[in-house]
């Protein structure tokens, strides 16, 4: 079930326990943690999840990157696998806008011939166990979009999209105009860079995902 921002998670019983229908849950972002608890009898959660994308720049500037999108992921449940029985389940939802969302990188500041700020970076959405801290699934947000410069005619760049192969922000065109920020990656909860501000010509950067 393709989803915009967010997570969608489906726990389903063991063929013993058939009669207990699989059970689903949606989650979206709160800019706080969320938490399931795996029920017995459930050998696996299948997950689609989507990291936020990224934030426009403040006073105009280039495309934001689009967020990573993870349908369909089988999560074994049981001893020995990355969850079991009566585990807690972390859920981060990847946020938009201004305040850079979970894992989300903040855009740069615009240098000196830069018009605008960096967007931020889209949050990245996350599962975890919570009592090893270890990452179940990932999805990256999308870069922020690079911010417009001084001049008429110049444009920031686009941010990077997340993903297994998050892709890095495109250069802007023309004097002051910022780089977009890069995409978030999918297999750790670490962000992307923000694309650079520039020492003097540059406008901001775009945050990572």
């Amino acid at each position: 079930m393709p989803i915009a921002v967010g997570l969608a998670l489906v726990a389903t019983p063991q063929a013993s326990a058939q009669s207990v229908a699989p059970q689903t849950v949606n989650y979206s972002c709160t800019a706080f943690p969320q938490y399931f608890s795996v029920p017995p009898s459930v050998t696996e959660l299948t997950i689609t999840a989507s990291g936020a994308a990224g934030d426009d720049a403040p006073h105009g500037g280039g495309n934001p990157g689009k967020g990573a999108l993870l349908t369909g992921v089988v999560v074994p449940v049981g001893p020995g696998q990355p969850l079991d029985t009566g585990s807690t389940v972390r859920i981060d939802v990847g946020c938009r806008k201004h305040w850079g969302g979970s894992f989300g990188g903040f855009g740069s500041a615009a240098a000196f011939l830069g018009f605008s700020d960096g967007g931020n970076g889209g949050g990245a959405t996350t599962v975890r166990n919570e009592s090893t801290n270890a990452y179940v699934v990932v999805a990256g947000g999308g870069g922020g979009a690079g911010g417009t410069g001084i001049t008429t005619f110049s444009y920031g760049g686009d941010g990077g999209d997340g993903g297994a192969t998050p892709t890095n922000g495109s250069v802007g065109i023309g004097l002051g105009a910022g780089y977009g920020g890069a995409g978030g990656g999918s297999v750790s909860a670490a962000g992307g860079n923000g694309g650079p501000a520039g020492a003097f010509d540059r406008g901001g950067g775009g945050g990572g995902g």
